[in-house]
C-alpha cells in the first residue's frame, strides 16, 4: 500500500489479493467476538477476558476500516482509498481503549470482580464451585474488599460457607495460611540436583 498513490500500487494480482484480503479480517474479528460473548456467558468476565474485550474493539476498529477500503476499491475508487484514515482511527481507538482499561471507568479489575461476585449473588454458580481465591490473586484492591465484605455479614442458605471462603482466602493472600514455619516449609521442598539446597 505504500503512500496510497496509484502509482505505488503493485501488480494487478497483488491489488486483488490484498483487497481480498482487507474483507478476510472481518469474519476473523466476528469470530472472535462470538467466542469472548460465549466464554463471558459462561464463566463471567475475568481480567483477561475486559482485556481482550478492549483489544478486540480496537481490531475491530481497523477491520471495518480495512473492509470500507476495501469496498471503495471495488468501486474503482483507487486501489485501497482510505487505508491511511483506517489505520489512523485504529490507532485513535488503541488510545482510546488503553486509557479506559487504566481508569477507574474500565478497570479490568474492578469488572472481573463485580462481574464474578454477580454471578455469585444471582445463583449462577455455587459457593462451593466459586474461586474466592481468584478475587484475592487477580482483584487487586477490589478484589481484596470484595473478600472482607463476604467474610463478614452475609444472609442466605450458603453464607456460613461463604463466609469461611473468603476468609480462607483473605489468609491465603496475606501469607497466613499455614502455622508451618519458613524453615519447615522449606525443609518440605526437594531440590534437584539432591546435594543442593536452600
Amino acid at each position: 500500500w505504500q503512500s496510497g498513490a496509484e502509482a505505488d500500487a503493485p501488480r494487478p494480482v497483488l491489488r486483488h489479493v490484498a483487497t481480498l484480503a482487507a474483507f478476510l479480517v472481518l469474519p476473523l474479528v466476528g469470530l472472535a467476538a462470538y467466542a469472548l460473548v460465549v466464554r463471558i456467558a459462561a464463566f463471567g468476565f475475568s481480567v483477561r477476558r475486559v482485556l481482550g474485550s478492549g483489544a478486540l474493539a480496537v481490531v475491530a476498529v481497523f477491520a471495518l476500516g480495512y473492509v470500507a477500503a476495501g469496498w471503495r476499491s471495488l468501486r474503482g475508487v483507487s486501489w485501497l482509498a482510505g487505508l491511511g484514515g483506517a489505520n489512523i482511527a485504529g490507532t485513535l481507538a488503541l488510545c482510546g481503549v488503553l486509557v479506559l482499561l487504566h481508569s477507574p471507568l474500565a478497570d479490568p479489575a474492578r469488572i472481573a470482580v463485580v462481574s464474578q461476585l454477580a454471578r455469585l449473588d444471582s445463583g449462577l454458580i455455587r459457593a462451593q464451585q466459586f474461586d474466592f481465591s481468584y478475587l484475592a490473586r487477580a482483584g487487586a484492591g477490589f478484589g481484596h474488599r470484595a473478600l472482607e465484605a463476604l467474610a463478614k455479614d452475609r444472609v442466605g442458605p450458603q453464607a456460613q460457607l461463604i463466609r469461611t471462603r473468603a476468609r480462607q482466602a483473605l489468609l491465603a493472600a496475606s501469607g497466613l495460611k499455614s502455622s508451618l514455619s519458613a524453615r519447615t516449609r522449606a525443609a518440605q521442598l526437594q531440590i534437584y540436583p539432591r546435594d543442593y539446597g536452600l
